[in-house]
């Protein structure tokens, strides 16, 4: 209908009007076939927002080293009575590396520890420890020997001498230690055990039985066992 009203036979001088008019027409003509009547595609429902990203925690950062306060160590040997020692934190941190197998970091800690206080006994004796680990028991042997010089009522340094000097066959030496022991704990089975034991190896089999019996009578297994074989094996009487 709308081609119908276009008007045919325009002059020639009237081409700038008949341009307007068939852009007119044009216009009309989109306009209409913008209208048909036809249902409107759904509108697509927006997908719900995506969660805000949680920020990835953060590792967490190693604790800060931090000297740990001074506390007791545990009774070396732990069959001995705790002696509640208190001991410098620098020397409690060298004995948690020799805990962790850190030996070698562990002697470098503590050689410079004596170098500024060369008197304190448990740095010579925690160092002996390292040392002993290190397999180097010539050191080990002169550290636990300062530390018993330095403080020779100490139980735990004087055993570790003695269980090194037995552990390296030089009973003879180890004597003398054990003996102190005993003297110290009369009523702990197992000083007089290894007081006896090493008297036996020591060539003092009399006296070795007799140790290892008073050992058995105050309940410590191992000299009962001890005694039981030696007699069985027809040994000496003990001496009185």
């Amino acid at each position: 209908d709308i081609l119908r009203g276009i008007p045919r036979g325009i002059p020639r001088g009237d081409t700038l009007a008949v341009r307007m008019q068939s852009l007119a027409l044009l216009l009309i003509l989109a306009a209409a076939c913008g209208t048909q009547d036809t249902d409107p595609a759904p509108a697509k429902a927006l997908p719900p927002p995506a969660p805000a990203p949680t920020p990835a925690s953060a590792p967490a950062s190693p604790p800060s080293a931090k000297t740990p306060a001074a506390e007791p160590p545990a009774a070396e040997p732990p069959w001995l009575p705790d002696e509640h020692r208190i001991i410098d934190p620098q020397i409690q941190y060298a004995k948690g590396m020799i805990d962790d197998k850190q030996v070698d970091q562990a002697v470098v800690l503590l050689d410079a520890y004596i170098g500024a206080t060369p008197n304190d006994p448990d740095a010579y004796y925690w160092r002996g420890k390292a040392h002993q680990k290190q397999g180097d028991l010539k050191a080990a042997e002169a550290d636990y020997r300062q530390a018993n010089t330095l403080s020779q009522t100490w139980l735990g340094a004087r055993q570790s001498l003695a269980d090194l000097l037995v552990n390296t066959q030089r009973c003879p030496d180890a004597v003398p230690l054990l003996q102190q022991q005993v003297d110290a704990l009369p009523k702990l089975g197992q000083a007089w055990a290894n007081l006896g034991f090493c008297k036996m190896r020591a060539d003092d089999p009399n006296g070795g039985l007799a140790d290892l019996r008073k050992g058995c009578d105050l309940g410590y297994a191992n000299a009962c066992e001890s005694v039981a074989r030696a007699e069985s094996r027809g040994a000496p009487p003990a001496s009185p």
